[in-house]
């Protein structure tokens, strides 16, 4: 067919601009390939559907993981095929401060390091529930068990880190529900960089997790993503700090003493209007300007 379906049925775009360029390039040789109005429609309609509002990028992790970010929120979708021991074993190796190392070749790991990355391993992500908290209590027993084997620091020693969340499907963050954002670009020969969401939630902080491979030029699109989700948590600081400075306004002495002063102002015109002093155009404009109508 001369509008070359395959092209743009079979493709997954980005983002919005992309499926606005592909609908016109197809309408376009449509109309040239002389298919009825109707047809057209369809097209533009197929192209229509898959605009999705607010969206800023679609990111495809290579990890078994993809990002939509959007204006409000990211969806983090995992695959049931995600496998998350090597992104285990990565951020243990980024929480000890090792950076750059890939977990392939890393295997010089001593003994205080193999318990803090037994730790994280077993207790820093949890599925919920019982198998969550059996694991983290297993992370904490083989972490003690190495220590007790070597005179290295005691487990009260090793970081506390907080519960890692990667949960199968789809899950939704909202910006204004993020309490802290990291990103972490691949450096060096680590096999994976990722984007860490903390939010409160039932007043227990949690990280939810995505993880991106470096190949096919991911690190540009993540530090764009990142870039875009600052902004949005900068702007919602922003407007958070607007509201409190409104707050205060609102509550400040001096404004306290307008409102109260009111009626007494609005008295006085009263009085005025009574003996003929002012209109009654006079007294309605005051009197709007007074109560804030």
């Amino acid at each position: 067919m001369k509008i070359l379906a395959p092209t743009w049925k079979n493709k997954i775009y980005s983002t919005n601009e992309e499926v606005h360029e592909q609908r016109e390039k197809t309408l376009a040789r449509a109309v040239s390939a002389g298919f009825p109005s109707d047809a057209i429609t369809k097209l533009g309609s197929y192209f229509d559907g898959l605009i999705i509002p607010g969206l800023f990028k679609i990111f495809d992790g290579g990890n078994d993981q993809g990002l939509v970010v959007k204006d409000e929120s990211v969806i983090i979708v995992t695959e049931d095929d995600f496998d998350p021991s090597d992104a285990r074993k990565q951020l243990g190796l980024i929480a000890s401060g090792r950076r750059g190392l890939s977990i392939d070749e890393d295997d010089n790991v001593d003994a205080f390091d193999a318990a803090n990355l037994a730790k994280i391993a077993l207790g820093a992500f949890s599925s919920g529930g019982s198998l969550g908290k059996i694991a983290m209590r297993a992370g904490a027993e083989i972490a003690g068990e190495v220590i007790s084997k070597s005179n290295r620091p005691t487990i009260d020693d090793l970081p506390v880190l907080p519960q890692f969340d990667v949960p199968f499907g789809e899950q939704t963050v909202r910006y204004k529900d993020v309490d802290d954002f990291e990103f972490y670009i691949p450096e060096g020969e680590e096999n994976l960089g990722f984007l860490l969401f903390t939010t409160a939630v039932s007043r227990k902080q949690k990280k939810i997790v995505f993880s991106f491979d470096p190949g096919e030029n991911r690190k540009q699109a993540a530090m764009e993503i990142a870039r875009f989700i600052e902004s949005k948590l900068d702007d919602k600081a922003a407007e958070a700090e607007e509201q409190e400075e409104s707050m205060r306004t609102a509550n400040s002495p001096s404004r306290q003493a307008d409102a109260l002063s009111a009626p007494d102002e609005l008295l006085k015109w009263k009085q005025l209007l009574d003996a003929g002093a002012i209109t009654n155009e006079d007294y309605a404009a005051k009197k709007k300007q007074l109560l804030g109508l």
